[in-house]
């Protein structure tokens, strides 16, 4: 069996919305993937387990 999974309710600005519809729509995955997605990369970021590279001009 696999994780439990929880439904839960996400208030988001109608911009950010915009953001992530034409983002999911061009990966061809779901909305609801492409915020996992996010917040994945997010929670790496956030806990210093990813390294961001900024390209130099």
């Amino acid at each position: 069996m696999g994780e439990k999974i929880e439904s839960t309710q996400l208030r988001v600005p109608e911009n950010m919305m915009d953001y992530i519809r034409i983002k999911s729509d061009e990966m061809g995955v779901s909305q609801n993937s492409f915020i996992l997605m996010l917040m994945t990369m997010g929670k790496k970021i956030f806990e210093m387990e990813a390294v961001i590279q900024i390209p130099k001009k």
